[in-house]
Order: structure tokens, then sequence, then C-alpha cells
């Protein structure tokens, strides 16, 4: 928003007032502020005052032709022609001085007139200033192909300047830049002064080194870049030490209870009972469907022998095996 300081526009008004002033005075009078103007300043021979004098020294100089033509009279006989002449250029010094004061009337009037316009222009800048004084402007940013506007519109009673300016076109595409490299730790120091040191070929402009030394060095994990003749710092990656953690709570005890409970007792004081640690009850294998006795194993190859009529010795041992397994 641009606010016009009144201030400054009275001030600028009044400049303008005295200086018309001043004009005026020395057209009327030859003057400015009561004080003569200088014979050097080229308003000395621009004003009413001096086609006034100019005037005056020509009427002298027709009063001294008039005399002369009047001494030519009384030598008529003789003179005649010289009289004429003197006539003449009275009567023509007579034209130019009347033409000189008509002048200076007039530059007189055209003084006034210029006095009167400077008071109009006065007051017109004292309302535009007024008209200003609560006044602001926006900027609206247009396409390129848009031409640019301006407009005045009056917003809550403040007047407000609107400027449609067109943003810049795209400018053209730029050279294509030199490859970057992937993030990748070519080489590690133990120090910087090592790595400042360092003469050997693999590493090249543009590779990422790190100082890797211990915890307790400033300097530890500090990742650099190669440079032409130089080694450019990028960043730290140890973290901040946290701060100090508040003190763990340990188990002080354990009792195992006659249910099969746990009753733990932990270093601040506190207990906790946990649930029962015992299983449930096993499987109880059914005879006859999980296992076999002596005499079921009897009497099974004792049937497998009865029912193979060329069961060989070596066979039925076989079968025993199985069975028993």
């Amino acid at each position: 928003m641009s606010i016009v300081n009144h201030a400054e526009v009275e001030m600028l008004v009044d400049v303008g007032d005295a200086l018309q002033t001043q004009r005026a005075e020395a057209w009327a009078v030859g003057e400015r502020n009561g004080v003569p103007v200088e014979e050097g300043n080229p308003t000395y021979h621009n004003s009413s005052k001096w086609h006034a004098q100019r005037a005056a020294e020509i009427q002298a100089e027709i009063e001294e032709t008039a005399a002369g033509a009047a001494q030519s009279a009384a030598n008529a006989a003789t003179s005649e022609s010289n009289a004429q002449t003197y006539a003449n250029r009275a009567n023509q010094q007579a034209a130019a001085a009347s033409g000189s004061a008509i002048s200076a009337s007039n530059r007189a009037t055209d003084a006034m007139m210029s006095a009167t316009e400077a008071a109009g222009s006065a007051q017109a800048a004292r309302a535009a200033a007024n008209s200003l004084s609560n006044a602001s402007a926006r900027v609206t940013t247009l396409e390129p192909e848009d031409a640019a506007t301006a407009a005045i519109v009056t917003e809550e009673g403040v007047k407000v300047f609107i400027f449609g300016i067109p943003r810049g076109r795209t400018g053209d595409t730029g050279a294509a830049g030199r490859p970057g490299k992937d993030f990748r730790i070519t080489k590690t120091f133990p120090s910087i002064a090592a790595m400042e040191a360092y003469t050997g070929t693999d590493v090249e402009v543009n590779d990422w080194v790190m100082i890797s030394s211990t915890v307790e060095d400033p300097d530890n994990a500090k990742i650099y870049v190669k440079l032409e003749n130089s080694w450019g710092f990028i960043t730290d990656m140890s973290g901040a030490q946290g701060i100090k953690g508040d003190t763990g709570n340990g188990i002080d005890s354990a009792v195992l209870n006659a249910d099969y409970t746990l009753t733990l007792t932990f270093t601040n004081g506190a207990t906790y009972t946990t649930p029962s640690i015992r299983g449930v009850a096993g499987y109880t294998p059914v005879r006859g469907t999980d296992y076999w006795t002596a005499a079921d194993k009897a009497e099974i190859v004792a049937d497998v022998n009865d029912s193979l009529d060329v069961a060989t010795t070596a066979e039925t041992a076989q079968i025993i095996a199985i069975y028993e397994t």
C-alpha cells in the first residue's frame, strides 16, 4: 500500500506558489522579493519594467530628434531633406516605443494570468493530495500473453489502484549440469589431518569420504567431499549425546509358590505374582490303542504263525520285530 505524505505535497505546493509569485513580480516590476533583478539575469531584459525604461529612453531619443528637427527647420533652405529624415526616424521610434509599451502591458497581463493559474494548480494539488491520502495500490500477476492493465476502484470508501502486470516468459532451458554421483562413502579416514594429508588416487573429485574415529572425537562421522584442490565439509552424521535416562527397575528376587505361581520382587520394592506356570495334565495312553503288552505281542505272533502255511523262522522273526517296534 502506498500512502501520499500530505505534508510533503503541501510543501511542494507552497514552493510552487512562491516561485510563481516571484516570477510574476519579476515580469511586472523587475524585482524578486522586493530586490531588483540583476542586469545579467535574462529576466532583466524580459519584464514590463525594462520595456517601460526602454520606452522612456526611446521617448528621450524622440525628444532629442525633435530638437534636431527644429534646428534643421531653422536652416530649412539647406537642411529640408535632413529634417524630413529626422521626422521619419522620430515617427519610427515613436511607433517602436508604443509597441514596447504594449508588449510590457501584455507581459504584465501574462504574469497575472500565470499567477492565477499557479494558484489554481496549487488548489488542484491540494485536492489531489487529500484524495490520495487514504488510497492504496494492489498488483496482480497476469499471464505473459496478457496486456498490462490499470484500474481504479473504491473498496469500503477507499480508492484502490489495481495494476495488472504480465509475468515474464519462461526462459530457455539451461545447459545440462555435470552428472552427479550416488551417495557412497568412498573412503574413511581416522582424522581430518589424515584426510588432508592423503595423496592417493582412489578418491576422485566429488567423491565423499568420512572421518571414522571414536565417539569421543568431535570430528567423528563428519562427511567431506573431494574438491579440485581441497576438501569441502558437508555435514556431521553423528547425533547429539542424549540426556541421562532414569534408573532402571530390575528383579530383586523370584519365589515359586505351591500353586506353581511366581512372586517377583523388584528393586523398587514392588511385587508381582504371575499366573500358574504349571502345564496341563498329559495324555494317558489306552491299552490296545496306544501300546501292546508282552502277552498281547505273543498272542499276535501265535495268530500269525497259525495263519501262515509256509512261514519260515526268518520270516517269523521279521514279523515279530515289526510288531515289537
